[in-house]
C-alpha cells in the first residue's frame, strides 16, 4: 500500500512538471508593456501562505509565464523595469521551493528552475544591451547639441539641414525607446534647438520659393509689354509687382538683421535686388520712351519688349549717374575707365560702322552678324570688332561687359542712343531714312 501511494503521488508530481514545463514554454505572446507590467504587479500582491499546492502550481505558471513575456519585450528592445524582474524571480523562487518541499522532487523541480534562471539571464542580457544602446544615444545628442550650439555661426545652410535631420532622429529616439534614461535637460535643450533650425529653414526655402516666382513672373509680365503700347497699364502692372516686392523686403529686413552673416540670407538679398533693378529699369523704359534707349521706328515694327531693353536701360543708368565708371559698377572682372572715353571709344565704333556701309537701324543679315538679337560670345565680338580696326583686347572686353546680356540689336541700340551718340532726343536719322 505504501508503495501504492508514493507511486500515484510520483505520478501526480509528474503531471505538475509537464504543467509547469508548459507554462514556462508557452509564455511567449506579445503583449504591451504596460499590460505586462500590470500582470506582473497582480501576480506579486498575491499572498501565497494561505494557498495549496495546487493554487501555487497555477501562481508558478502564471509568473513563469509573465517572465518568459518580460524576455519577449527586452527582445523588441522595450526597457523593462528590474524591480519587477527581479521580484518576479523571487516569487516564483519561493513557489517552487513550497512545491518541491510537498512534491519531494526537487531534483526535477530544480532542472526547470535552471531554465528559468537561463530566460532570467537572457532578459539581463537584452536590458543590459538597452542600457547601452541609451547611452550612445545621451553620448551623440549631447556632442550634436555642442556642435549646433552657434549653428548660426558656424554651419552652412545645407549643414544646418542634415544637423537638424539627425537632432530630430535622436530626439525621436531619446523620447520613444529612452524616455527614462536620457537626461530631459539634454532632451529639452535638443529640442529648442531643433525648433530655432526648423523655423529657419523653413523660412528660407518658403521665401526662396517666393523670390524665384516673383522674379518670373516679372520675366513674363516685362516679356510681354511692348514699347508703344499702352504704357500706363504696363506700368500699373510692374507698380503691382514692385509692391509685393516691397513687402518681401520689409519681412526680409528683420531675418538678415538677426542673421547678418549668412550666405543663403545674402543671396537671397542679391535676388530681392536683381528684382527691384528690374522692376525699376522696366518703369524707367516705360518713362522715357523708346528713342532714349536707342530704339529706332524700325525696331517698333517688330514689338520690342520691355524686358529686351533693360539691358541698355541699366548701362545708361550706370553712364548718367557716374562720372567714371569701375569694374564694381558697371565692369566685370576689368579695371574701370573714365566715363569719357567709354562714350568716345563707342561714338569711334559708329562712326566706323557708318563708314563700312552698315546701317544704324539694323545689323541682320550682314557680315556683321547673322542675327542681332541672339546673344554673342567675347570671341566673336573681337572678332567682330577687328574688322572695324579695333585691336586692342583689353577696350574690345570693356566695350563686351556694359552689356549684360551682349546682343549686337543692343549694342546697336546703345551706339544710337542720345546719350552716346551726342544726338538730341527725337532725331532719328536711319529711321527717317527708311521712311522716306
Amino acid at each position: 500500500q505504501h508503495v501504492d501511494a508514493v507511486r500515484a503521488q510520483l505520478e501526480r508530481s509528474q503531471r505538475n512538471l509537464r504543467l509547469l514545463r508548459g507554462g514556462v514554454r508557452s509564455a511567449i505572446m506579445v503583449v504591451s508593456y504596460e499590460e505586462w507590467a500590470k500582470k506582473m504587479n497582480a501576480a506579486l500582491a498575491r499572498d501565497i501562505t494561505c494557498m495549496r499546492r495546487e493554487q501555487w502550481q497555477e501562481v508558478a505558471e502564471e509568473v513563469s509565464a509573465l517572465l518568459e513575456q518580460g524576455r519577449s519585450i527586452a527582445e523588441r528592445g522595450k526597457l523593462i523595469d528590474g524591480s519587477l524582474i527581479a521580484a518576479g524571480q523571487t516569487l516564483l523562487e519561493e513557489l517552487l521551493q513550497l512545491i518541491a518541499s510537498r512534491q519531494s522532487l526537487m531534483g526535477k523541480v530544480t532542472k526547470v528552475f535552471a531554465k528559468v534562471q537561463r530566460s532570467n539571464r537572457l532578459i539581463n542580457l537584452f536590458e543590459s544591451e538597452v542600457w547601452e544602446k541609451a547611452s550612445v544615444v545621451t553620448k551623440s545628442l549631447a556632442q550634436l547639441v555642442e556642435e549646433c550650439s552657434s549653428w548660426e555661426a558656424t554651419l552652412t545652410f545645407e549643414q544646418t539641414l542634415a544637423a537638424a535631420s539627425q537632432l530630430q532622429s535622436l530626439v525621436d529616439a531619446a523620447h520613444i525607446r529612452f524616455s527614462r534614461t536620457v537626461d530631459p535637460t539634454l532632451v529639452a535643450s535638443a529640442e529648442q534647438i531643433l525648433t530655432d533650425m526648423s523655423a529657419y529653414t523653413r523660412n528660407v526655402e518658403a521665401r526662396q520659393q517666393r523670390l524665384l516666382s516673383l522674379e518670373c513672373s516679372v520675366g513674363e509680365k516685362m516679356r510681354g509689354m511692348h514699347l508703344g503700347e499702352d504704357a500706363d497699364e504696363a506700368k500699373s502692372k510692374l507698380r503691382t509687382l514692385l509692391y509685393t516686392l516691397s513687402q518681401e523686403e520689409n519681412d526680409f529686413e528683420g531675418e538678415l538683421l538677426a542673421h547678418p552673416n549668412r550666405a543663403e540670407l545674402q543671396a537671397q538679398q542679391r535676388s530681392l535686388g536683381h528684382i527691384r533693378a528690374l522692376l525699376e529699369g522696366g518703369l524707367d523704359v516705360l518713362d522715357r520712351g523708346p528713342q532714349y534707349f536707342g530704339v529706332t521706328r524700325r525696331d517698333m515694327k517688330f514689338k520690342v519688349p520691355v524686358g529686351s531693353i533693360i539691358p541698355v536701360q541699366q548701362c545708361l543708368h550706370r553712364l548718367s549717374s557716374s562720372s567714371a565708371l569701375s569694374d564694381s559698377v558697371l565692369l566685370q572682372g576689368a579695371p574701370g575707365i573714365p566715363r569719357d572715353k567709354l562714350i568716345t571709344t563707342l561714338r569711334t565704333v559708329q562712326d566706323r560702322l557708318t563708314h563700312f556701309g552698315y546701317r544704324g537701324d539694323d545689323y541682320k543679315g550682314t557680315r556683321l552678324v547673322e542675327d542681332e538679337h541672339a546673344e554673342m560670345t567675347f570671341e566673336l565680338f573681337s572678332n567682330r570688332m577687328e574688322k572695324l580696326d579695333f585691336i586692342d583686347q583689353e577696350l574690345v572686353a570693356k566695350m563686351f561687359d556694359i552689356l549684360k546680356p551682349f546682343t549686337f540689336a543692343n549694342f546697336r541700340r546703345l551706339l544710337n542712343s542720345p546719350l552716346v551718340s551726342g544726338m538730341m532726343p527725337g532725331h532719328d536719322a536711319e529711321g527717317d531714312a527708311d521712311e522716306n
